[in-house]
Parts: structure tokens; sequence; C-alpha cells
């Protein structure tokens, strides 16, 4: 007998393992490993119908092993909202959508293959609720480059364009505005500000009627030795 509960103990740990859910609140940031046993991780949140949310996966080590993460968002009923599986990945992953009801939404992590993969490391899970830039109300905050990309939506009944305007630091990220692949959940480029000092621009005019992802973030290849951080204000302007 004790011989049969040892082999179906050790059985048991040769199983690929998919830990309990863990909530998360939007706005935080946890950190979970894929490994070669654990091959999902599922979390789950609080979410309103009508919201706006951002999710992303993004290694540790970016120069380790986790190179392919999966987000699979379910809503209250079960019912698969995001997939990202079929979304191209550098390691990072990110699903964004407009949340179809409320209640409680579960977010998984995993990787391509799942217990048969062999993408492991640490990872940082992050659900973000984007602020609402309108007319009457800009949006005003700091950047670091030693901290995470930050969201912004706009949906306006008029056309627009918006500004950009940075006040104070040494810091000069890009600003990107997207709209959401309702494939994928990817977000997809329509415009873009950069420069190694670009501190003042407009973009625009933007089409009614349609939600916008504003994303502001440190450039591409701007090697910052030590933190520099960046004082701005987000604003849009109505067509006339």
């Amino acid at each position: 007998m004790k011989r049969l509960l040892l082999v179906a103990l050790l059985l048991l740990l040769a199983v690929p393992v998919v830990y309990a859910q863990d909530a998360i609140e939007p706005g935080q940031v946890v950190v979970g490993e894929l490994t070669a046993d654990v091959y999902e991780l599922a979390y789950t949140f609080e979410g309103k119908e009508g919201e706006v949310v951002i999710i992303e996966a993004d290694p540790v080590d970016a120069l380790g092993d986790l190179d392919d993460t999966i987000l699979i968002l379910t809503d209250p009923s079960g019912a698969v909202v995001v997939d990202t599986t079929e979304a191209f990945s550098f390691g990072s992953s990110l699903a964004a959508a407009t949340l179809p009801a409320s209640g409680t939404y579960t977010v998984t992590v995993t990787r391509e293959n799942g217990a048969d993969g062999e993408s492991v490391g640490e990872f940082e899970l992050a659900v973000t609720l984007p602020q609402s830039v309108t007319a009457d109300s800009p949006a005003s905050n700091t950047i670091s480059s030693e901290g995470r990309k930050q969201y912004y939506i706009v949906m306006s009944d008029s056309a627009f364009s918006l500004n950009y305007a940075r006040s104070a630091g040494e810091f000069y990220p890009d600003v990107i505005i997207n709209t959401i692949n309702e494939d994928d959940g990817d977000l997809s480029q329509v415009a873009q500000l950069s420069g190694e000092t670009f501190s003042v621009g407009m973009m625009g005019y933007f089409e009614a009627g349609t939600l916008y992802v504003i994303t502001v973030r440190e450039r591409f290849f701007d090697f910052n030795f030590s933190e520099v951080t960046a004082d701005y204000t987000l604003s849009i302007i109505a067509a006339e």
C-alpha cells in the first residue's frame, strides 16, 4: 500500500500544474512564473460593463527563456473575450478589450503549446483601466524611464486632435494613438509623436465615434543609464 501511495504521489508531481486563481486589482502589478511543470496561471479581477481594460504580461528577465506568453481573458460567463494566441510576441503580451458585462473576469497567462511548451520564467502581470481624456478633462501625469507604459482612452462625439506638452524633466517618451484590434486584442498604431528632444506636438484629426487608446512609453533604443522623468499633459481639441 505504501509503495502504491508513493507511486501515485510521484505521478501527481510529474503532471503539469495549473495554479488556483489569484485576485489582481486594476492598477496592480503581480509577479508569476511559468515553469516546466506550471504552464498556466489564472488571475481574477472585478470589471464593469463598458470599461476598457489593458492587460500586459512582460518577462522579468528580458533576455531569459520566457519568450512566448499568451493572454486569455474570459468574461463572467466563461466566454472568451480576448485570446492572444495568434498575436505576434517577443515575450511580452498585451490584451485590450471593452468589457461586455459587469462581474468577475479571469486572465489566464500561458504559453505556446501549453504543457508541452518550453517558454519558462518569471513575468509581471498588470491590469490597467486607462484614464479617459476629453475636451473638458485633460490628463496630467509623470512618466519615468524605469516605470511602466501609461495608457489613456479617447472616445469623442466629434473629430479631434490630440495635443502633448512636456512641462518638466529630461525624459522624452513616445506618444502613440492606437485602435484595438478585435481579432487578437492587440493595439494597432494609427499615429505617433516621437523625437530625441520632443516636447510639444499635435496629432489629428481623428474621426468621431471611434475608441482610441493612447500609449505613452519609452522610445525604442532610448538608452537611459539612470532614471529620468517627464511631467506632461495630454489634451484633445474638438474639431469645429
